[in-house]
């Protein structure tokens, strides 16, 4: 996972998400994959939605603190919205998966690998067009094309908490 982080900001709001860039120069930081934290709800975003395009940069002047993961959860904790949620709840425990180098069929997989699992989701992935009635705008495929991400992301999250042996 790319440097993941939480900004606590002086106006009381929470956001999370990976480091972008950062400028020096102009004081200012940006990140994708933002998501806004309610940590008083429980939630993060809206329905976990990620904000999109420039709302994801903060001046420095606006942060009241700046989260990293700490080093030695790095390699257990490989997902952004689990990092996202040991914020909310100390106590959360990621989901497990298994690390597999297979990449559509550049690789073997792991002994370990449900492989038909593992394959059929890839096969979806990464051939599933979005498909609705004509996107009215760029801003509307983008849509499209994030909501399937958060679906995707969402099953495949749910398939490793009931036990799947897949990345």
């Amino acid at each position: 996972m790319e440097e993941a982080l939480i900004l606590e900001l002086k106006n009381g709001k929470t956001f999370g998400g990976r480091l972008e860039y950062y400028c020096d120069e102009e004081g200012s930081l940006e990140l994708y994959s933002c998501m806004v934290l309610d940590k008083k709800n429980h939630r993060c975003g809206r329905n976990n939605a990620k904000i999109r395009n420039g709302d994801g940069v903060f001046s420095l002047s606006e942060i009241r603190n700046i989260l990293i993961l700490p080093e030695e959860l790095r390699e257990t904790i490989r997902e952004l919205e689990d990092f996202l949620k040991i914020y909310d709840d100390q106590y959360y425990k990621a989901p497990k998966g298994i690390r597999c180098t297979w990449v559509l069929r550049t690789q073997s997989h792991h002994p370990d690998c449900d492989f038909r699992l593992h394959e059929a989701l890839a096969f979806m992935r990464t051939r599933t067009p979005v498909r609705k009635p004509r996107p009215r705008s760029k801003e509307d495929s983008a849509d499209l094309e994030l909501e399937l991400e958060n679906s995707f992301d969402y099953i495949r999250r749910r398939l490793i908490a009931y036990g799947a042996k897949i990345p």
